[in-house]
């Protein structure tokens, strides 16, 4: 069981590191092609509001639910 444990405490680590990672190929993508223009300003804005609520549902399952878990086993 704490085997099955450790394993999904690295997979984890390794979606969120992956997860950075694309982020900032995506803020470097639209640096590239954009630079300073308010068409990049308008994709930001139009991208913090959704992102902003997945972070906040990931976050939240992540600091709510894996307590739960391992307390019930």
């Amino acid at each position: 069981m704490k085997r099955n444990l450790g394993i999904a405490s690295l997979l984890l680590i390794g979606v969120t590191f992956i997860l950075k990672v694309s982020g900032l190929l995506r803020d470097m993508t639209i640096a590239f092609y954009f630079g300073d223009s308010y068409l990049a300003d308008a994709y930001i804005a139009a991208f913090i509001i959704p992102n902003m609520l997945f972070l906040f549902m990931t976050n939240g399952m992540k600091n709510a639910l894996v307590p739960s878990y391992v307390d019930a086993f």
